[in-house]
């Protein structure tokens, strides 16, 4: 199964950093990208980014620290990515949702055995289009009484 993951960039005043956030496995990824190279390492958080979160807020400034930033600077665009975050919060609550939803069924967890034998036997053994053909001529009739039945 491939997993497919949707970024968020979030941009700040300083053009050689900016971050990068994404939903998986029910936690929040923050990636800090320096001169557009990721750097480790990924902060998770159950809290996406625009909610402060002491702990994970000191791992993020630590790897600013240590990319040479100074501390004041560190904090300031820290608070400055949480800021662009929450104003991008419908974007963020989207995704949430849309990963949570991913989750995939099989076929047995949306249709019942019988239907699923059913509709193998019809590929196996029948015709399927004429199958198609008859319960399209089914459905057209039932509107067509029921047209004819208002007038």
């Amino acid at each position: 199964m491939v997993t497919k993951i949707t970024i968020i960039r979030l941009e700040v005043d300083n053009s050689d950093i900016s971050f990068v956030t994404f939903f998986s496995d029910k936690k929040w990824s923050i990636q800090v990208m320096y001169r557009g190279a990721p750097q480790y390492p990924i902060i998770t958080d159950q809290n996406p980014i625009y909610e402060a979160k002491d702990s994970r807020d000191k791992k993020i400034t630590k790897i600013l620290l240590r990319l040479g930033v100074d501390k004041k600077v560190a904090e300031n665009l820290l608070f400055a990515m949480m800021a662009q975050a929450g104003k991008r919060i419908d974007e963020f609550n989207f995704l949430e949702i849309a990963v949570d939803s991913d989750d995939e069924k099989s076929i047995t967890d949306i249709f019942p055995e019988s239907v699923i034998l059913r509709a193998n036997d019809i590929l196996n053994h029948g015709d399927p289009f004429e199958f198609y053909l008859a319960k399209w001529k089914q459905c057209y009739a039932i509107i067509n009484d029921m047209i004819h039945s208002d007038q």
